[in-house]
């Protein structure tokens, strides 16, 4: 029967890597997993709040589009009733 230890041992030691660089290695991969990770979720976050504030600010493009064209129709109406210039 063959050690598993004594294996992964030669197995670290033939690739170069000793059991402690691969534990670190290992670890500065989970840090950088993480930090993706948490580097996702802010930018989940910050990409739902740009798309309520788009809303909201479609939702006022829209009402400031409705009163222009109020307005404009009541310049136009009140244009239409002024009597006409005599030259």
């Amino acid at each position: 029967m063959v050690d598993e230890s004594s294996n992964a041992a030669s197995n670290n030691a033939s690739n170069g890597m000793a059991p402690d660089n691969v534990h670190d290695a290992l670890d500065r991969i989970a840090e950088r997993v993480a930090a993706l990770v948490r580097t996702v979720h802010t930018l989940r976050d910050e990409n739902q709040a740009l798309k309520v504030a788009v809303d909201q600010r479609d939702g006022e493009n829209r009402l400031l589009r409705e009163r222009l064209a109020t307005a404009r129709d009541r310049v136009e109406s009140l244009i239409a009733r002024m009597p006409a210039a005599d030259h």
